[in-house]
């Protein structure tokens, strides 16, 4: 932004200090993240399978999601 007084010019730079983070911080945040998003699937995936109702043979039957 330019701000003219007179015959003074200057460029006024504002920057909000709590919307800047480090690399390393932003990197550990984003590490987290996905380290979350993938226990989720995983407990997700474990959940399905204890569900899961397996024929003898090991093949899903009816009350299974494929056969």
């Amino acid at each position: 932004m330019d701000v003219v007084i007179e015959e003074i010019t200057s460029t006024i730079r504002t920057v909000d200090g709590d919307a800047l983070l480090h690399p390393s911080t932003l990197a550990k945040l984003i590490q987290a993240a996905v380290a979350a998003m993938e226990d989720k699937l995983e407990r997700d995936k474990r959940r399905k399978a204890d569900a899961r109702v397996d024929d003898d043979d090991g093949r899903e039957g009816r009350d299974g999601d494929a056969m």
